[in-house]
């Protein structure tokens, strides 16, 4: 209660705001929650892990991540890392 967040920000699920963010556009989590990074910086560190098959049949997502099988072959790679 009485705990004010900016526009254009992103809480962190299970998240626990015990003050105020007044600065717009940041990705708040933790506990107790602190600012972790701008929304900006988020979107572009998962800019190339972003799918985009909202729209898609399941067969034309079958058929999408099956012709990108190499792309996320290599990512797994790197996550391992």
């Amino acid at each position: 209660p009485g705990v004010t967040i900016a526009d254009d920000c992103i809480i962190g699920a299970g998240s626990v705001v015990s003050s105020s963010c007044l600065y717009s556009g940041k990705v708040i989590a933790g506990n107790p929650a602190k600012i972790i990074c701008d929304v900006a910086e988020l979107k572009e560190k998962y800019v190339g892990k972003c799918l985009n098959t909202y729209n898609m049949s399941f067969e034309e997502r079958r058929q999408y991540l099956l012709s990108h099988e190499e792309q996320f072959k290599i990512a797994n790679m790197m996550k391992m890392k």
